[in-house]
Order: structure tokens, then sequence, then C-alpha cells
């Protein structure tokens, strides 16, 4: 029992230590398919090749009722990391979720300014 014990604390603590954490960024530039992103912080475990889902954040955004959010982040597709380079991230638009239309036109979600998430989900 004592080494039971010992061995998921051994794996919880190991799970916290490599999981790969949010990393949270704004959009510098956009082209067709390709995102560049500056991060808040350098990345220590962002490798190339790895697939993210992106999240756009939403504080100070008008709903569609008119109410102004105070906080929160909307799903706006998946991408995969094409380079890294210190806080800069290159990033290739995989799947993009074109979900709002105002004005009967689609909007676009990857935005030069906008304060978008890259979460790693198993």
């Amino acid at each position: 029992m004592k080494y039971l014990k010992l061995t998921l604390l051994i794996l919880l603590f190991t799970n916290c230590i490599v999981a790969q954490q949010p990393q949270i960024g704004k959009i510098t530039a956009v082209t067709d398919k390709q995102v560049t992103l500056k991060l808040e912080t350098v990345p220590t475990n962002v490798k190339p090749a790895s697939v993210a889902f992106v999240s756009k954040d939403l504080t100070g955004a008008k709903g569609p009722l008119g109410i102004t959010f105070s906080s929160g982040w909307l799903d706006i597709g998946e991408v995969k990391i094409k380079s890294v380079s210190n806080a800069n991230l290159l990033l290739e638009i995989i799947n993009e979720k074109n979900d709002i239309v105002k004005n009967g036109k689609v909007q676009k979600q990857f935005v030069v300014g906008n304060k978008i998430k890259l979460e790693w989900r198993k």
C-alpha cells in the first residue's frame, strides 16, 4: 500500500511537470493559412509539429444582445506549430471555426491584435 501511494504521487507530479501548459499571446501577422503569434512568456515545452486548440479572448467584446463580456474564451480553431523562436510562434491553421455571422457576413477569427490562447487537450 505504501508503494502504491508513492507510485501514484510520482505519476501525478510527473503529469503536472511534463504536461503542456496553455500559452497566451497576441496575433502579430496573418496570411492565408498561417498566423504569427507573440507569446506573453517564452514557452519551455512547445515543440514544432504539435497540434493545439485555439481560443479567442472575449473580454470587452459585445455579445449578441449588446451585453459586454467581462471574461471568457471562444474556441476558434485548431493549429499546427510550424516553428518556435523565443516567444514567437508560426502557426498553420488546420481547422478554422467560422460560427459568427454579423450582418450576413462571416467574421474572421484570426485578426491581428487579437489575444488568443493555445491549449493541448488529451
